[in-house]
């Protein structure tokens, strides 16, 4: 789904004081998104995404996207000049919040703000406006308490939670273990019960895709910081690897 049609729902939720407006507009986006999912044109995530967008929440808790040098609303004059149509989806919007959670280490405030320039080229002005408000958590619209209702409004529907971790990859090719990062950094020593746990997986050869997320022993998920700075930087192995994965 384009994030144009969630902005528009957004502004349109913003003007409107009635409670069944509201409702009824969110629905309906709602229920465009599950139709594009439904006939293969989003992604399934998307449907989450909506929601979220529509709450005025981003999916990463802290994408590090310093906002103190933007321009306010009244001065996109400063960015560069918005297109004439709309190109970014909610995936997209998505893909880009999550890299920038990602980056760690020297310089990598500097990569943020390109990254997020670049995305913003992408952008027209209301969508410029509505990103910079989900990053400040600056959105009122009046939408945050009807999205349940909304989602009541669209029919059955599945849901599952979405846990923030590290995506990863991880190649196995006999003993060969090695996990990387989506910006392809090597942080196979980083998680070694990761890689005990595929060396004893009974396959030759395999890559395996998704996302790491330490946990306490009872399985519950442990904080996403903690997940973060135990693939950010050197660890001791011996140390690290009391955690579970």
């Amino acid at each position: 789904m384009l994030l144009a049609d969630v902005v528009r729902a957004s502004n349109q939720v913003s003007r409107t004081g009635s409670r069944n407006s509201k409702v009824s507009l969110l629905s309906d986006v709602l229920r465009r998104c599950a139709l594009e999912v439904a006939d293969g044109t989003a992604p399934a995530d998307e449907i989450g995404l909506a929601t979220r967008y529509l709450s005025g929440s981003l999916r990463q808790r802290r994408p590090g996207i310093e906002l103190s040098s933007l321009p306010e609303r009244s001065s996109w004059s400063e960015l560069p000049a918005p297109p004439d149509t709309h190109v970014v989806t909610l995936s997209e919007l998505d893909a880009v919040m999550q890299e920038a959670s990602e980056m760690a280490g020297a310089g990598s405030s500097r990569l943020r703000a390109d990254l997020f320039l670049d995305l913003v080229r992408k952008l027209i002005a209301e969508e410029r406006t509505f990103v910079v408000g989900l990053l400040r958590g600056g959105l009122r619209q009046g939408a945050l308490e009807y999205v349940a209702e909304a989602l009541a409004k669209t029919g059955p529907a599945g849901v599952e939670w979405k846990l923030d971790g590290i995506r990863a990859q991880i190649h196995k090719q006999g003993n060969d273990i090695r996990a990387l990062t989506r910006s392809l950094d090597d942080i196979t020593d980083r998680v070694p019960e990761v890689v005990d746990m595929i060396r004893s997986l009974p396959v030759a050869g395999a890559i395996f895709d998704g996302e790491l997320i330490a946990l306490h022993p009872d399985g519950r998920p442990k904080p996403f910081q903690e997940t973060g700075s135990r693939t950010a930087g050197r660890v001791d192995t011996e140390v690290a690897r009391p955690h579970q994965w």
